[in-house]
C-alpha cells in the first residue's frame, strides 16, 4: 500500500497532516509517509525543543506536517521540497514552518505562511 493511500482509514490525524494528506490526494502523489512513519516523526520533533527543524521532500508536506504537529511552539521547521512542481504544500499556513524549493541554479524560493520570497544561496 502507498503512503497516501493509507490515511483513507486514518481518524484523529493533526490537522497540518490532514491537509497534506488531502493535497497529495488532489496531485495524485501516492508516496506520503506511512502514518506510523509520521508518529515517528512526530515523536522524534518532540525532542527538539525551541530548536530548528529541517526536512527535505519530494511530496505534498505529509512528512513536515507530522513534524510540525509534535514540535515545541517556539521551534523552526524548515522544509525543503525537491520538486519545482510541488507547491502545494499545505503546512505553510503555520508562521513557523518554512518551506523551500529550487527556482533557479543560484537560488532558493521560499514561502512562509503564504508569502513568497527568493533568497540566494
Amino acid at each position: 500500500m502507498e503512503g497516501t493511500a493509507a490515511y483513507e482509514a486514518a481518524a484523529g490525524l493533526p490537522e497540518l497532516v490532514a491537509a497534506a494528506v488531502a493535497a497529495a490526494n488532489r496531485e495524485g502523489f501516492g508516496n506520503s509517509c506511512l502514518p506510523e512513519q509520521g508518529e515517528l516523526l512526530r515523536l522524534l520533533a518532540r525532542g527538539v525543543g525551541q530548536g530548528a527543524i529541517g526536512e527535505t521532500g519530494a511530496g505534498c508536506g505529509v512528512g513536515l506536517g507530522w513534524l510540525a504537529s509534535g514540535a515545541h511552539p517556539g521551534s523552526r521547521i524548515v522544509g525543503a521540497v525537491a520538486s519545482r512542481d510541488r507547491r502545494t504544500v499545505e503546512p505553510v499556513s503555520e508562521s513557523r514552518v518554512q518551506i523551500a524549493w529550487p527556482s533557479s541554479a543560484n537560488a532558493v524560493a521560499t514561502r512562509s505562511a503564504g508569502e513568497a520570497s527568493t533568497a540566494n544561496s
